[in-house]
């Protein structure tokens, strides 16, 4: 699922199919919560990017710093000589544009989480259901044969995943 996820979010180069066979399909909440989460330390941005953050629990009041933070990496990577720091800005500027496009979208579905660890400070975002991001993955065919042996509540994982139309077999 990462190696779909992935493909499908910024690179695109798996073909449309008639039909996707998903096994352990009972993982895909968990993987794509985990590919949606984002994560980053204050004090790294501050020191790449000049821009402070200000902590705050209500994420519409981090929208606009995220895009600020997606700006100046921006801006950085024109200034940037070495390759190597210039791809790893770049890549910090697509996390940043993401995470603002997602925030922006639906801001009461992301949860902002402040982890304290020996190496310092980390901000997480996290999206709270992965229902309206799982049309990322079924997006890629036209029928999707989801497999599982741990479903306890089918119309309930339908619901966590979006999806709204489905029959159901049991064997």
């Amino acid at each position: 699922y990462d190696y779909l996820i992935s493909d499908l979010r910024f690179v695109q180069h798996l073909p449309h199919r008639k039909l996707l066979v998903a096994d352990e399909a009972h993982n895909i909440e968990k993987i794509l919560m985990r590919q949606l989460e984002t994560s980053f330390s204050p004090s790294v941005v501050f020191k790449e990017t000049d821009f402070m953050l200000k902590e705050s629990v209500n994420i519409v009041d981090w929208i606009e710093q995220v895009a600020e933070v997606a700006d100046r990496y921006k801006k950085r990577i024109k200034t940037v000589e070495s390759e190597r720091t210039k791809k790893r800005m770049e890549e910090k500027y697509h996390k940043f544009v993401t995470l603002h496009t997602l925030l922006e979208d639906n801001p009461a579905n992301w949860v902002f989480i402040k982890d304290q660890s020996s190496k310092g400070v980390y901000y997480t975002f996290k999206p709270i259901m992965v229902s309206e991001y799982s049309r990322l993955i079924f997006s890629i065919a036209e029928h999707v044969l989801l497999m599982t042996g741990t479903v306890l509540k089918q119309d309930i994982f339908a619901r966590d995943l979006g999806i709204n139309d489905f029959s159901y077999i049991e064997i």
